[in-house]
């Protein structure tokens, strides 16, 4: 048996039929494919040749399986391990083609023996390309079988490393296909030679008309499937498109997930997964028509110590009064303010300053506005951590403003609220979609006060983990810094940009609990720094 292993998003679109079953085909009036966005991100592939043995096919993989494509004689087989019936049956479970007339030409069953060996057909559609595209899906109109789908989507969750989908294809001839499951865009991928809508070219198989079995280990698909809501009556848990290119042949076999069997060792393991590094960006955010970044993990913080710059360990870390005090960082600062002498060994509010005045990047309680210097000051000209200089940068005015205001959905996309006991605001990426579960209210309060954060909204810990995975970034309220005086912490929120207003003072974003701006004031002014990464 020769098998072909990707570690990526995979989906496959499948149809189980025997002699016996309707081949009915079903038009959805509503398709439309072009809705259908978003891609998915690739770790790696590998893949053999094909030429499956006939005369020693492999069993059905898995202690527990969900099908979605499996022949009657294989499924009677293994019906001690079917976990939920995923096939269509016109009944309650249905194949769609989509568009106003069939985009595939339905040569279903395939002629031949089918993956494992029995005559008893497979899907077997051409592209018919009336208009340019051809799409298909598998919905499940069944409450108990989408209520099955939902369980074994979170399942994956919080197993990933025991889950697998299975599928098998051939082909004769060149096409390209663009898969997506779980009824969502956000888990598209494409193989052939290049894609159809968007997303990423996971790879190829040899078009030898010889099926080629896929092994896709789902832990690489977590965050995928932890960011997407509840599977609905009437989704699709399987669909794919395959273009216009006429002629072009999407046939696919023994297709369904499986819970990994405790003897069975995949061809290639999921990895476990790393902790984010510094390089590794949060959220996908527009700051002009043409171009979009990610955020770093947390704010920007300093260690005079050690002469080194680093981001804080969470978003709603903030070292608040602390920056003047030498106490411990906390994320949940005491007092509105508090005098010190000097600075503390850790900080993380900075005057505006580029490195060549003696405020260095605005380490200094000056008060000094000479000690301030510099036209453009991007603190991600340092190193930070492990990452080499320019690995971030800071946002310019006019790209926090376009960030806020100008992108698409900009006013539904920010909200103020208190994350894990700190006060600050929410900014939600372009391509949000909110986790199942949280409920997320954009907008601000009516009033401006500490306590109006919480009563806005609130969100623990644990819930914020789900909003970052989806890409949610978050702007603790540490206050300002006037020399070694720390006030508003937990009040407001001020931001710096990269760019200079008058010659003593800079730009930055400061938000309240009941508005978001963009202001100025002196460049002695120490305020928070949030880097982000272009991408």
């Amino acid at each position: 048996m020769k098998r072909i292993t990707f570690l990526a998003m995979f989906v496959a679109m499948v149809l189980g039929m025997n002699a016996q079953s309707s081949k009915t085909m079903h038009i959805w009036k509503d398709g439309v494919a072009t809705n259908f966005l978003i891609a998915s991100e690739i770790d790696s592939i590998t893949f053999s040749d094909g030429n499956i043995d006939k005369e020693n096919v492999n069993p059905v993989k898995g202690d527990y399986i969900w099908p979605i494509l499996l022949d009657n004689i294989t499924f009677e087989a293994n019906a001690s391990k079917i976990v939920a019936d995923f096939r269509p049956n016109d009944i309650n479970n249905f194949f769609y083609i989509w568009s106003t007339g069939e985009t595939y030409i339905n040569n279903s069953p395939g002629t031949g023996l089918n993956f494992y060996g029995n005559d008893e057909g497979y899907l077997s559609l051409t592209v018919a390309a009336p208009d340019g595209w051809s799409g298909c899906g598998f919905c499940l109109k069944d409450e108990e079988c989408a209520a099955a789908a939902d369980a074994l989507r979170k399942e994956i969750i919080a197993n990933p490393n025991e889950y697998f989908l299975h599928l098998a294809i051939k082909s004769t001839n060149t096409g390209n296909h663009q898969f997506y499951t779980f009824n969502n865009q956000s888990t598209s991928f494409a193989i052939g030679t290049t894609t159809i809508e968007a997303g990423d070219v996971i790879g190829n198989f040899t078009r030898d008309g010889e099926w080629y079995e896929f092994n896709i280990p789902m832990a690489n698909f977590v965050t995928a499937l932890n960011t997407i809501g509840n599977f609905p009556v009437e989704g699709n848990i399987l669909c794919v498109l395959s273009g216009g290119q006429k002629g072009s042949e999407l046939n696919l076999d023994a297709v369904y997930f499986y819970k990994k069997a405790e003897s069975e060792n995949p061809p290639i393991a999921p990895e476990e997964p790393e902790e984010p590094t510094l390089s590794a960006g949060i959220g996908t955010f527009s700051v002009s028509a043409d171009k979009q970044v990610s955020f770093s993990k947390g704010n920007l913080q300093y260690t005079q110590s050690t002469n080194t710059w680093s981001f804080a360990s969470a978003q709603y870390e903030m070292i608040g009064t602390d920056n003047v005090t030498g106490g411990s960082v906390t994320s949940v600062p005491s007092g509105d303010s508090k005098v010190g002498d000097a600075l503390a060994d850790k900080i993380d509010l900075f005057g505006w300053s580029d490195s060549t005045g003696s405020a260095n990047f605005g380490v200094s309680t000056s008060t000094n506005i000479n000690d301030y210097s510099g036209s453009f000051v991007d603190w991600g000209t340092n190193q930070i951590g492990d990452d080499a200089p320019n690995t971030w940068r800071t946002l310019t005015r006019d790209e926090w403003d376009y960030l806020r205001n100008s992108r698409p959905n900009a006013s539904s996309l920010k909200g103020i609220a208190q994350v894990n006991g700190v006060n600050g605001l929410i900014l939600l990426p372009d391509d949000w979609a909110c986790p199942s579960g949280i409920t997320f209210k954009s907008g601000f309060h009516s009033s401006s006060g500490v306590d109006y954060y919480a009563a806005y909204q609130t969100f623990t810990a644990d819930q914020w983990s789900l909003l970052e995975v989806a890409g949610a970034v978050f702007l603790p309220a540490a206050g300002y810094r006037n020399g070694s005086d720390v006030d508003d912490v937990q009040r407001y929120g001020y931001y710096r940009s990269a760019t200079e207003s008058l010659s003593n003072s800079a730009l930055f974003l400061y938000f309240y609990s009941d508005k978001a701006s963009m202001g100025y004031g002196y460049r002695g002014l120490g305020l928070s720094v949030r880097l982000v990464k272009d991408l």
